[in-house]
């Protein structure tokens, strides 16, 4: 995985700034906590105004793919989740994730 949370498809010099002020500070943290732990953080936290791309910009950073080439079920359950954090659902979590090494 790269060192740098910019060199990861999808992300720039805005995620990487955003990220560790959520607490992710690396590739390998991001990968940690997962694409939705991520998302909730930044807009819990105030620290974006993130709609459901951000999310699947997150992801596909993790799977090094074009979030517009996530597929389309994938896509959907991130938008249902990124939906629920918006609304203040509390404890969302992705059934999904599973954290590397496990």
């Amino acid at each position: 995985m790269s060192e740098r949370l910019a060199d990861l498809r999808n992300l720039g010099p805005r995620t990487e700034e955003l990220l560790p002020r959520a607490g992710i500070a690396t590739p390998e943290e991001l990968e940690r906590v997962g694409s939705v732990e991520a998302y909730r953080r930044i807009v819990e936290g105030g620290l974006a105004d993130w709609n459901v791309v951000g999310l699947w910009a997150l992801e596909g950073a993790l799977l090094d793919l074009p979030w517009n080439g996530l597929p389309a079920e994938r896509r959907d359950e991130l938008r249902e989740l990124a939906g629920r954090i918006g609304a203040g659902e509390p404890d969302v979590r992705d059934p999904g994730f599973v954290p590397p090494g496990d």
